[in-house]
C-alpha cells in the first residue's frame, strides 16, 4: 500500500513509491540510450571485417615479380646472367688473341716461303720448304680450333640447365671465333693454290 506524503502548501499528495519508481527509470534510461550506439558498432565490426578481405592483397603479385625479373641486365626471356660464365668467356677471349697472333706470325713466314717457291718447280727445295711452311701454318690453327670447342661445350652446358643464361660477350666471343676460322682457312686455301702441283 502506498504511503501518503504530508500535504504542503495545498499541494495534492504524491506516492512515494511511485516518484522512487519513476526516479528509478529516469536513472536506467541514459545507460539503455548509451547502449545502442555500442551495440551498432559493434554490430558493424564483423561487416568491416568481411568487407576488408574482399580488398585486393597487397602483396607483390606473380606477374610484378616477372616484370622485375625483365628488367634486370641480362634477363632476357627469363635469362640470367651468371658471373661464372662470364669469367669462362674472358678466359676463352684471352686464348683466342693467342691463337690469332700465333696464326698471323706463321702466315707471315708461309707467306714468304711460298712467294719464293712460287716459279720453282715442284719438288725442289723451296717448294719443300714452302709445303712444310705450309703444315705449320695448318698446325697454328689448332689453337683456334681449341678455342671454338670450348665455346661449344660451354654452350652445351648453359643449354642443359634449367634456367637459360643469357652472356653476350660469349655470343660475341662465338661470332668472332667463327669469323677468323673462316679467315685462316681462306688463307690456307690461297696459300696452297700459289704453289706449283707436283
Amino acid at each position: 500500500m502506498a504511503h501518503l506524503a504530508a500535504p504542503s502548501g495545498g499541494r495534492k499528495p504524491v506516492a512515494k513509491d511511485n516518484h522512487r519508481a519513476y526516479s528509478g527509470a529516469m536513472l536506467r534510461m541514459p545507460i539503455r540510450v548509451a547502449l545502442v550506439p555500442v551495440l551498432v558498432l559493434t554490430g558493424a565490426l564483423p561487416a568491416c571485417t568481411a568487407a576488408r578481405e574482399g580488398y585486393p592483397s597487397l602483396a607483390p603479385r606473380p606477374i610484378e615479380g616477372a616484370f622485375e625479373a625483365r628488367a634486370r641486365p641480362g634477363a632476357e626471356n627469363g635469362s640470367v646472367a651468371d658471373p661464372a660464365v662470364e669469367a669462362r668467356a674472358a678466359e676463352q677471349a684471352t686464348a683466342l688473341d693467342a691463337a690469332e697472333a700465333r696464326f698471323r706470325s706463321a702466315e707471315g713466314e708461309t707467306r714468304a716461303a711460298v712467294s719464293w717457291a712460287s716459279n720453282q718447280p715442284a719438288g725442289s727445295d723451296a717448294w719443300v720448304v714452302a709445303q712444310q711452311s705450309l703444315s705449320a701454318l695448318d698446325a697454328s690453327r689448332s689453337a683456334t680450333t681449341a678455342v671454338l670447342t670450348a665455346i661449344d661445350v660451354l654452350r652445351l652446358e648453359l643449354a642443359q640447365r634449367e634456367t637459360p643464361v643469357a652472356s653476350a660477350s660469349l655470343d660475341a666471343l662465338a661470332a668472332r671465333a667463327d669469323a677468323l676460322d673462316a679467315d685462316q682457312r681462306r688463307a690456307l686455301a690461297e696459300l696452297n693454290g700459289a704453289l706449283p702441283l707436283p
